[in-house]
């Protein structure tokens, strides 16, 4: 096996690109919301996931490295597919992605030529991860019999690539519990701040995230050239701080960023904004064609900072200033 050490410290990790997302809480009470301007036709609202579950992903992984004799209670319902080829009795991950990344994680089950995924809804994205074999990507879909994969069969590829290395802050220091995502795959950082990760051989990047409560804290990405079969060493950065944020639910509209929904206990309520609120300006900077993800990365940061935005209300424009805070642990 070929070693290539690759080694990358990024000392400014502020780029958080996260979306802001709170389940309503059961007690409070419901917030009224104000109507939109009529010319500000919605365009885009695509919904965040919840936040990944660090423990359930554990659980996973353990259960795929346990001797597998029989397939995990939870695949008495699941998605049951075909194998190009036959392969021993083994447990894996599946994990569901889509245009925000990876959102969540299913179990895996192989044996002989059969596939079953324990996944109850159409998947546009899923990477399934086994031991010794390559992460393979494939589809759920609708089929005339209920959720099938495509392609239809399913090849595994032996073989594994693997990226590994330690996630730290901005001062040296290891994180653990911390995030690592790329090429397909998932992992959580070792309280030392190490992490394996088994990626699809190819061009792609890596990086590390760690979820502050509803938000998420991103470093920078690095780009890896993997090639089947091949290790490589990869250190990586997310930002000290915790990542805060205005506390309101957006969406892009013609004419700016619209406040969609603001979150009770949030700097936006404390500053007074309302649902409906057309933002037009943050910090100076007009956003009728500011793109929704450069329009959030722009209102996250470090609690307690403070953000500048003109709001339409109306007929009337309002200069608000917002103190970003931390929401939901």
């Amino acid at each position: 096996m070929k070693k290539a050490g690759i080694a990358a410290l990024v000392l400014l990790a502020l780029a958080a690109l996260a979306w802001m997302f709170w389940p309503d809480p059961p007690s409070a009470p419901a917030i009224e919301a104000t109507s939109a301007p009529p010319v500000a036709a919605r365009r885009r609202a695509a919904p965040r996931p919840p936040p990944l579950d660090i423990d359930r992903f554990r659980a996973l992984e353990e259960a795929a490295r346990a001797p597998a004799a029989e397939p995990p209670p939870e695949m008495a319902r699941a998605v049951v597919c075909r194998l190009a080829a036959r392969t021993l009795e083994q447990r894996g991950v599946a994990n569901l992605a889509g245009p925000y990344g990876i959102w969540g994680h299913g179990a895996a089950w192989a044996a002989g030529q059969e596939l079953r995924l324990s996944v109850d809804q159409p998947v546009e994205e899923v990477y399934l991860h086994f031991a010794g074999y390559q992460p393979t990507q494939i589809e759920i879909v609708h089929g005339p019999d209920g959720l099938r994969c495509a392609p239809d069969p399913v090849h595994l590829v032996p073989g594994e690539s693997l990226v590994s290395g330690v996630v730290r802050n901005a001062f040296g220091a290891g994180q653990g519990r911390v995030w690592v995502e790329g090429c397909g795959a998932h992992a959580v950082t070792e309280p030392d701040g190490s992490y394996e990760l088994s990626v699809l051989p190819g061009a792609c990047e890596v990086r590390a995230f760690r979820q502050d409560g509803v938000f998420v804290a991103r470093g920078l990405p690095v780009l890896v050239q993997a090639s089947a079969r091949m290790d490589l060493e990869l250190d990586l950065v997310v930002p000290e701080f915790r990542t805060a944020g205005l506390g309101a639910r957006v969406e892009e509209s013609d004419l700016g960023i619209l406040l969609r929904r603001v979150l009770p206990g949030g700097g936006a309520q404390a500053s007074g904004l309302r649902s409906g609120d057309l933002v037009l300006e943050i910090d100076g900077e007009r956003t009728v064609d500011l793109p929704l993800g450069d329009f959030v990365d722009r209102a996250l940061g470090e609690d307690g900072t403070d953000v500048e935005l003109l709001v339409l209300r109306g007929d009337e424009e309002i200069a608000v200033t917002v103190r970003r805070s931390t929401m939901g642990g």
